[in-house]
Formats: C-alpha cells, sequence, structure tokens
C-alpha cells in the first residue's frame, strides 16, 4: 500500500485530508506540533478507514527534523503541505518575528519536505506533491499582510518546482508539483499539468488530484 504523508494533520482541514486519503486507500503519515490529543484523534480517523496511521511531532521549519522523519517514512508516494500558520493583523502589528515565522511554517516547510520527498519519489519513479496555498496569495488579504506574502511565495514555490523537476532526466517528473487554493476552482492552471477537482465550496478533492497520474512524479 502506497502511504501519503499529510503535515498539519491533528486538527482541521489538515485532519479531513488525512481521512481523505485513508478512504482512498493510502496509508497515512502526518506531522503536528503540538496537540497530541488532536493527533490521536486524527490517527483514529484514519485506522477507523482500514488504514495505517503513522505521526510524527515536528516542526517543518526545522530541516533537520524534516530530514529524519522521511528517514522512517517507507512507500511515500504523495505529499500534501498542509501545515501552515497564519496572523490577522495591521502591518505596525506584524513584528519582525510573527514576519520570519510565518515564511519559516508556510514556505521554509514546504520546501524543506518537497526536497526530501523529490529524492524518494525520482528513485521510486513516480510520485506527487499537492501544496495547499490560498487565494491570498494571489489576491491579498487586508490586514492578513504577512500571510499573504507567505502563501504567495508557497505559489511561486509551486510553480518553480513543477518547471524544474519537468525537466529531470527520463522525464517522467513533469506532474511533480500542483498548487491547490483554500478554495474550489482556484487551481493554477498552466503550471501545473494535473488540474484540481473540485467537490464542493469548502475545498478539493486532493486524493483525485494525486493519483489523478500515477506515473506523475
Amino acid at each position: 500500500m502506497s502511504t501519503a504523508l499529510i503535515t498539519g494533520g491533528s486538527r482541521g482541514i489538515g485532519r479531513e485530508i488525512c481521512a481523505a486519503f485513508a478512504r482512498a486507500g493510502y496509508d497515512v503519515a502526518f506531522t503536528y506540533t503540538k496537540d497530541e490529543a488532536g493527533a490521536r484523534e486524527t490517527a483514529r480517523r484514519i485506522q477507523e478507514a482500514g488504514a495505517g496511521a503513522l505521526a510524527f511531532r515536528c516542526d517543518v521549519s526545522d530541516a533537520a527534523a524534516v530530514r529524519t522523519m522521511f528517514g522512517q517514512i517507507f512507500g511515500l508516494s504523495v505529499l500534501v503541505n498542509n501545515a501552515g500558520i497564519a496572523f490577522y493583523g495591521d502591518m505596525q502589528s506584524t513584528t519582525p518575528d510573527i514576519l520570519r515565522r510565518l515564511f519559516a511554517v508556510n514556505v521554509e516547510g514546504a520546501f524543506y519536505c518537497m526536497r526530501e520527498a523529490i529524492g524518494k519519489f525520482l528513485a521510486r519513479g513516480e510520485g506527487s506533491i499537492v501544496n495547499v496555498a490560498s487565494v491570498w496569495g494571489e489576491t491579498g488579504g487586508s490586514c492578513e499582510v504577512g500571510y499573504s506574502a507567505s502563501k504567495a511565495a508557497l505559489i511561486g514555490l509551486t510553480k518553480a518546482a513543477a518547471k524544474e523537476l519537468g525537466k529531470a532526466e527520463g522525464g517522467t517528473a513533469g506532474e511533480v508539483a500542483h498548487t491547490a487554493a483554500s478554495y474550489a476552482d482556484q487551481a493554477l492552471d498552466g503550471y501545473s499539468l494535473m488540474r484540481v477537482e473540485s467537490v464542493d465550496n469548502r475545498g478539493i478533492n486532493l486524493p483525485a488530484v494525486a493519483a489523478h497520474d500515477e506515473n506523475g512524479v
């Protein structure tokens, strides 16, 4: 059975993504930072769907911790970069520490996980990455300048990775990166080769995105 790794899986959207992949037939690994009770509930939901569950307490902004975690995951075929933080406040209240933390989690965390996953996918010959962005990354959000900027950077990271890996040896890496916005029908067509399939007005069918082409790395 293939494994999907979902970052930020102990609650909310992340937990639902974990459950969706479990129902789709994947074993599911996920990360959390502090919420152990939430992690246990996510694991229960995964196991309830008949899948294996593996929880990692990991700060994705820590490159060394991310590398250690990936060394313990086998059969990885999907990475969903869902972990993210937000800050609501005007620019004057956005301190340097807040801004740095937003970028550390929302951008650096995705980068570190992508870098580790890509090595596994190229060796395996297949794999998919879904980066969960936000409409604020495209349009900007008032009083969420730091968050909007970090999500815009994540979209840029996804576009660049898709182009870079499309040139990978063997021509099998053309579909490595796909950007999924927080709302339905926000696919960045033209940059991601897989289309995002909308399921309702709250989100997207991430397992369908990841499984659209099993030969795309």
